[in-house]
């Protein structure tokens, strides 16, 4: 099947390309093939001497493949046809977040979610635990975190 203009030259720098294409190719047939088998939607960074690193768009996303990483050596090795002795999970930007602007990728994370508000209860908590502390400097925290929490009830 010819999809571009590479298949088409035979020079030393079309052959490079070509090869590129190709991995390229491989990858995003190793991504849908892992996503598919691990039930979540991941990205492959390499695959190399039976060391395999992906991607994956969320912390919670990413402990969870790393608890059960042991488990899916033999799935993941079935997956891509060779021997899987080590998994690396890693978190990265999510898609959506990097936009083109100038010709050039940014990153542009949305903006974060104002924190919640401390109920009294939560900070008398906070101010009771730092007497039972032995480290100052915890201690200290613990009494500093109690100060900001919110005198009305209605806050939980």
């Amino acid at each position: 099947m010819q999809d571009h203009l590479l298949d088409n030259l035979r020079d030393q720098q079309s052959e490079t390309a070509k090869s590129l294409v190709e991995r390229a190719r491989r990858l995003a047939q190793l991504n849908q093939a892992l996503s598919n088998a691990l039930q979540v939607e991941v990205s492959v960074c390499r695959f190399e001497q039976g060391r395999l690193v992906i991607q994956v768009n969320d912390g919670s996303v990413a402990t969870r493949l790393r608890y059960r990483a042991l488990n899916m050596l033999s799935q993941l090795s079935a997956v891509l046809g060779d021997d899987v002795i080590r998994v690396d999970i890693k978190v990265g930007p999510h898609p959506t977040w990097l936009r083109r602007v100038d010709g050039q990728l940014t990153l542009t994370r949305p903006k974060p979610l104002p924190p919640k508000a401390m109920s009294r209860e939560t900070g008398d908590l906070l101010l009771s635990q730092s007497a039972l502390l032995r480290d100052p400097g915890l201690s200290q925290a613990f009494k500093a975190l109690s100060a900001h929490a919110f005198v009305t009830d209605d806050l939980a």
